[in-house]
Order: structure tokens, then C-alpha cells, then sequence
């Protein structure tokens, strides 16, 4: 599931000229209420919360996976491509295997939470 404050129009867009549309069983826009009205929707009632997980990249994503009880997976900003192959070479077996919540994901979220700026980039430009 896509979980986005972006339009469904844009998202769709986006997902199909990346050919990733197949992936994704539901692409879920701003339309669709906010990040955590989404996964509450679709998530919640559907799976345990130890069996979903949010990759994001904001605090806000991380609240919104909070909001009901989900794991959470924080892409740095910046480091983005570092976050994507521990992702894959390591955080989604541990996911798997049921080892995520706790010190893991504490880490996880340390690190997240100390290298995210003070301001965000746009504010610092103006």
C-alpha cells in the first residue's frame, strides 16, 4: 500500500512511469484523508500491528504509523540511498523474522532522529 499526502492523480502518475503500479495493492492519495486515515482504513483491521511496517521519511510518517500501532522504517533524508540497501540487505529479514520492534527499531530511530535538520532546506533558502 502507498500511504502519501500526495494527490492520487499525481501518485498514479508517478507509479506508472516507474512501472511500479503492479506492486502496490492500493495507492492511497490525499484524497484519501491523511497518512494515518489511510492506514487505519487499510492496515489496521487487516493485519497485526507487528505485521506492518511504514518506510518513510518524515516525522510525521513515523506519527502516523505510530497513530496505530505500526512499525516504522525511517529513510534519512540525505542518505536516502544508504537507507534503501540496509532496507534491503538487512531490515526487511529482520522485519520478516519478527525481530523488528525494539532495540532494532530504536536504533533505527535514533539515527533518524539525529541527523534530521533542525530546519528542513527550504526554510534555511528563504
Amino acid at each position: 500500500m502507498v500511504v502519501s499526502s500526495t494527490p492520487c492523480e499525481a501518485l498514479i502518475r508517478e507509479w506508472q512511469e516507474h512501472v511500479l503500479c503492479g506492486y502496490p495493492t492500493l495507492i492511497a492519495g490525499s484524497e484519501m484523508g491523511s497518512k494515518s486515515e489511510q492506514l487505519n482504513r487499510a492496515a489496521k483491521p487487516n493485519y497485526k500491528r507487528e505485521n506492518i511496517l511504514m518506510i518513510g521519511d518524515a516525522p510525521g510518517d513515523e506519527s502516523a504509523a505510530k497513530s496505530i500501532g505500526a512499525l516504522f522504517y525511517p529513510i534519512i533524508p540525505g542518505n536516502e540511498v544508504l537507507c534503501w540497501e540496509r532496507f534491503h540487505d538487512e531490515a526487511l529479514e529482520v522485519f520478516f523474522d519478527g525481530k523488528f520492534h525494539g532495540e532494532y527499531q530504536e536504533s533505527l530511530l535514533h539515527d533518524f532522529h539525529e541527523r534530521l535538520p533542525v530546519r528542513p532546506h527550504w526554510e534555511a533558502c528563504v
